[in-house]
C-alpha cells in the first residue's frame, strides 16, 4: 500500500444512525496503527472496543471492523463485525459486509450484494490529517 493521507477522526454509519446520533466514531491510535472506536454492535461484550484493521484473504484485502478488548500488550481481537475493499477513511458512502456469525470464531460474511450494508463515512471539518507510510494493522482473518 502506497503512502495515503489518513483522517485522524472518521464517523461511519448508516443515515439513520447519524439521524439518532448512533454512528460509530472513530480515532486514530498512532501508538498500534489502527483506528478505535468506544461503541460496539448489539453483539459486543461489556468492555470491548471496535478497531479497523486489515486482512489479507483469498478474495483480496479487506478492511474489517472488529470487536475485541485492549490489553497492556495491544488489541485482542474477538469478532469481526463488518468488512469492505473500499477506501472507507474518504468522505461518502461505502458498501460493508456483515458477519452473520454474531459469537467468535470463523467469520460468516454475508456476500449477497442486496444485503451489503451502505455505510456513510463523514471527516469532521478540521480533522489532522496524518500520512501513513505503512498501513494499517494487519490481522490474520480468513473468509
Amino acid at each position: 500500500m502506497p503512502p495515503v493521507d489518513m483522517p485522524t477522526e472518521i464517523h461511519t454509519g448508516t443515515r439513520n444512525a447519524f439521524k439518532q446520533s448512533r454512528q460509530y466514531v472513530y480515532l486514530w491510535n498512532h501508538t498500534l496503527n489502527i483506528f478505535v472506536c468506544d461503541q460496539i454492535t448489539a453483539d459486543g461484550l461489556d468492555g470491548e472496543k471496535m478497531v479497523i484493521v486489515i486482512a489479507d484473504s483469498a478474495s483480496g484485502q479487506w478492511y474489517v471492523a472488529v470487536e475485541g478488548a485492549m490489553t497492556a500488550h495491544g488489541f485482542v481481537g474477538r469478532r469481526a463485525a463488518f468488512r469492505s475493499q473500499e477506501e472507507f477513511w474518504s468522505a461518502g458512502w461505502h458498501d460493508w459486509q456483515v458477519n452473520r456469525n454474531n459469537d467468535s470464531g470463523e467469520p460468516d460474511w454475508d456476500t449477497q450484494d442486496d444485503s451489503q450494508l451502505s455505510v456513510e463515512s463523514r471527516v469532521p471539518p478540521g480533522t489532522v490529517i496524518v500520512v501513513l507510510d505503512d498501513q494499517l494493522h494487519q490481522l490474520a482473518l480468513t473468509d
